[in-house]
């Protein structure tokens, strides 16, 4: 259950983007739809009951 972990390479010669740039944002972006929600539904109970 859940997602197996990966290697991942930093590499500081090569860049992406240009400083200053969005490619940090985008790039983040790239790996967004592979992220999964996990709610605990006792602390979401708390937090209705909390708000009411």
């Amino acid at each position: 259950e859940g997602l197996a972990p990966i290697n991942l390479v930093v590499e500081s010669h090569f860049h992406r983007a240009t400083p200053g740039g969005t490619g940090g944002i985008k790039t983040i972006g790239n790996y967004a739809p592979v992220s999964t929600t996990h709610t605990d539904p006792l602390c979401a109970y708390a937090y209705v009951k909390l708000k009411k």
